[in-house]
């Protein structure tokens, strides 16, 4: 997420996230300035991992999602998109 917060930067990498069902995912913060990774579709009930610092990490266990895919965004950035997809 290195540079993220400026709108047109790179952020989230890859865009699309193809996981295997049964991994875990892990979002880590390269940026100096604060990120999120919250579930779009329901504003964070899905998952959300409140306010990343910069160097912080999120872990998700793709167990605890149904197969399918999950877009998801920066609450402070909200042009930071990039969507999970859990797979078989």
């Amino acid at each position: 997420m290195d540079g993220s917060s400026e709108q047109g930067m790179p952020d989230y990498d890859p865009d699309v996230a193809n996981v295997p069902k049964g991994h875990v995912v892990e979002w880590t913060n390269n940026d100096s300035m604060v990120h999120t990774v919250t579930s779009s579709i329901d504003f964070g009930e899905t998952f959300d991992s409140g306010l990343l610092n910069s160097g912080e990490k999120f872990l998700i266990s793709t167990n605890d999602l149904s197969l399918g895919a999950y877009e998801y965004m920066c609450i402070v950035h909200p042009w930071m998109v990039s969507t999970l997809v859990v797979e078989e």
